[in-house]
């Protein structure tokens, strides 16, 4: 939203605009700190995106175990049933690069 691009937005408006934005993007979903709040704000937003039809697209370095060992039965229903699951394969530049080996 560029009018809303450099100011300060208060909770309740930048979680407004996650629910409603045309396409949301999850980065690392697994980094966050693992509390409850955390968990809940997860599953107010994927459940509210799934109600309104509003597409999210999701990364994560979990595994779908790691995945169902974090998250409680209501995300994993949601993750698991509404989802298509794409895994990409391949050598993990971050730590190639931190090595200086070749990529």
């Amino acid at each position: 939203e560029n009018e809303h691009f450099g100011r300060d937005l208060s909770g309740k408006d930048t979680l407004e605009l996650i629910l409603s934005s045309d396409l949301l993007i999850i980065d690392d979903l697994g980094a966050e700190y693992d509390t409850r709040f955390s968990a809940a704000t997860i599953y107010n937003i994927i459940d509210t995106r799934l109600n309104r039809s509003l597409p999210v697209i999701i990364t994560t370095n979990l595994t779908h175990i790691e995945i169902e060992e974090r998250y409680d039965a209501r995300i994993i229903s949601r993750l698991g049933c509404l989802y298509d699951y794409l895994k990409f394969t391949g050598k993990d530049v971050r730590y190639l690069k931190k090595n200086n080996k070749d990529i």
